[in-house]
């Protein structure tokens, strides 16, 4: 049987696939919206939140680095090439040998930090808020093993263009979790106890996540085994070519990271008693109000609502088919598909962060602003959501841009300015804290995203050389002037219906026009001005 030629067959599934992935994507943000929205209402921006944001960090960046993220984009094309110079069967046993040898680094590591948080805990006097942030991470850190595992299980199902248990895998987390949060609710009284219990849901969240993709990959003629010659040091060299893809797309985690490690520090190691002696404490440290950590968890929580609804779905979708254009030296097809990838984002992450940015405080007020989560906690967080909001349609072209290097495989030029961008982040950190508070944290991280944005793709536009730059810029000049009338338009809704943050059912009221009317004008201007993207797809030609 002869082969169809790739770019007359695979659009409409390319279309498929994407859709499919945003939807299975957005019902996984609604549940992890809710386990959110459970959080503050039970803690409230306060230590409890911000030791467990903190502490969550360090599992999720892992997951992030290791898994579902850096090394999941890294893994695919050598699997892909695995398969297309061997056979499939070898490239099975290649997966198979490399999940062995990351199963065995990750439970080392995973080893290592839980006799250090244990032995911290057992020889050291500590206060409060470092006996809990160790706790929660020796309880939740054992997640790393087995999210990190699922993950490039779930490569591989990318691999086969299987992309529903993929997206459907968080799912199983958020279910987890929102059980463990009800569980504390409902059993407990100790806010200590409750933080705890949610932290163990989260660790049998990551179990069924695991087994799950086990068992959905054994259905799709996978071969598990370790056959074959020369694993082992394809297995090293596999290594070392991903360690810049690693830590290139680790970026954005570190800069979240760091935010989240000085607002707690800003907040709690600022009095003299909790630090006795250290030089760092005088008066010029900065001292941020409790609940920044919270704060700054629940902003990148709703930015990344946009970000994995399209971004990672379309960065999903279209990171295999690239890959295997650009195996195939189809390099006019791998500009086209890559140029409309880079318009799709535009259209949706400009109109994004400008949405952030005007519903911050709507949205936190009509979503937190129940239980322990009070009115100072709404404006605190509101503050973090503008500041992450600006660099929103940044994030998620950044996704593409760097698959599109990938893809390529130029490895070093994302990681060189990946670098120096978080350099640049660590200094708007230090300058922003002064005049903004800890708002500065997350706008520090916004523009920093923004600036590697702009350099990642000055630098691919000239690498591929035939990207369409008139054809982008004339559609990000149409999403701008359409998000400048979407906020007229949402300023004579906010005048006509004010806000009361007392009345649940106005609020939601307010909201559903607001989203009508936005969604309205914009996609009138876009239509007025014949964008095609409006079917939400990559065209065929």
């Amino acid at each position: 049987m002869s082969e169809v030629p790739v770019h007359h067959t695979t659009v409409k599934s390319v279309r498929h696939h994407f859709h499919l992935v945003s939807v299975l994507t957005l019902c996984s943000r609604v549940l992890g919206l809710g386990r959110d929205i459970g959080m503050a209402i039970l803690f409230g921006n306060g230590v409890v939140l911000d030791c467990f944001t903190v502490a969550f960090r360090l599992p999720n960046l892992a997951r992030n680095i290791f898994g579902e993220g850096a090394l999941t984009t890294a893994f695919l094309p050598v699997y892909l090439r695995q398969a297309a110079k061997d056979d499939q069967l070898s490239a099975d046993h290649l997966a198979c040998v490399f999940w062995m040898a990351l199963a065995m680094f990750l439970g080392l590591l995973v080893l290592v930090a839980e006799a250090l948080f244990w032995g911290l805990l057992w020889f050291e006097s500590l206060g409060p808020e470092f006996e809990l942030l160790l706790t929660l991470n020796a309880i939740m850190f054992p997640y790393i093993w087995l999210i990190c595992l699922a993950a490039q299980v779930n490569a591989v199902l990318n691999a086969k263009e299987r992309f529903a248990w993929p997206a459907i895998m968080p799912w199983v987390m958020n279910i987890a979790w929102l059980v463990g949060l009800a569980v504390a609710w409902t059993w407990f009284k100790s806010e200590h106890v409750q933080v705890n219990v949610i932290g163990w849901s989260i660790v049998v969240g990551g179990v069924f996540q695991l087994m799950g993709s086990l068992l959905v990959l054994s259905r799709w003629q996978f071969s598990f085994g370790f056959k074959g010659v020369g694993h082992v040091q394809k297995i090293k060299e596999l290594v070392w070519s991903m360690l810049p893809i690693v830590l290139s797309l680790s970026v954005t985690q570190l800069n979240s990271l760091l935010d989240s490690i000085l607002a707690w520090s800003f907040a709690y190691i600022h009095e003299p008693e909790k630090l006795e002696g250290a030089l760092l404490v005088g008066e010029w440290w900065p001292v941020i109000e409790e609940g920044a950590a919270s704060a700054l968890y629940i902003g990148q929580r709703l930015y990344q609502f946009p970000l994995g609804i399209f971004g990672v779905a379309l960065g999903t979708v279209l990171y295999p088919r690239l890959t295997k254009l650009s195996l195939e030296g189809d390099r006019g097809r791998f500009a086209l598909e890559l140029t409309d990838g880079i318009r799709l984002i535009l259209l949706v992450g400009i109109p994004a962060s400008v949405g952030l940015c005007l519903l911050a405080q709507p949205m936190t007020t009509l979503l937190f602003y129940h239980g322990a989560f009070d009115w100072q906690d709404v404006t605190q967080t509101s503050q973090m959501i503008i500041g992450y909001g600006v660099g929103t349609w940044a994030y998620m072209l950044l996704l593409i841009l760097n698959r599109g290097f990938y893809a390529i495989d130029d490895r070093w030029t994302p990681l060189r300015i990946g670098m120096w961008c978080v350099g640049i982040n660590a200094v708007l950190n230090l300058i922003l804290i002064v005049p903004c508070g800890a708002m500065g944290l997350a706008l520090s991280t916004a523009l920093a995203a923004v600036v590697q944005c702009l350099w990642v793709f000055g630098r691919l536009s000239q690498r591929i050389g035939s990207l369409d730059l008139l054809s982008i810029g004339r559609l990000s000049g149409v999403a701008i002037v359409g998000s400048i009338v979407m906020v007229v338009a949402t300023w004579f809704v906010g005048q006509m219906l004010p806000l009361n943050p007392e009345q649940t059912a106005q609020q939601l009221g307010r909201m559903i026009l607001i989203f009508i009317v936005c969604i309205t004008v914009y996609g009138a201007n876009a239509w007025v001005w014949g964008v095609r993207e409006l079917r939400v797809g990559l065209r065929a030609k």
